[in-house]
């Protein structure tokens, strides 16, 4: 977790701790993804590299047609404790 800042830090631990299925929309900006958060999530919104968020196992893609958006759309999934 290198290189993460301290909100990001705070939206794992929260991950974590949650203990069951997130599910909340990535939309894609520039270079990054903005998780757009609800009651009980820290900070609203976060900007987080969709590259770790893989890698993290946070995130699961669907595409155009899967949904029938003209963006595309990530749902955040429940994360294993590490």
């Amino acid at each position: 977790m290198a290189n993460l800042t301290d909100r990001q830090k705070a939206l794992h631990a929260w991950m974590l701790a949650k203990g069951q299925r997130i599910s909340k929309c990535l939309h894609e900006t520039m270079t990054e993804f903005r998780l757009m958060g609800t009651d009980g999530y820290p900070g609203n919104v976060h900007q987080l590299s969709l590259e770790r968020l893989k890698e993290a196992g946070w995130v699961r893609c669907y595409t155009e047609s899967d949904l029938g958006l003209p963006l595309l759309v990530y749902e955040a999934v429940e994360v294993a404790d590490a």
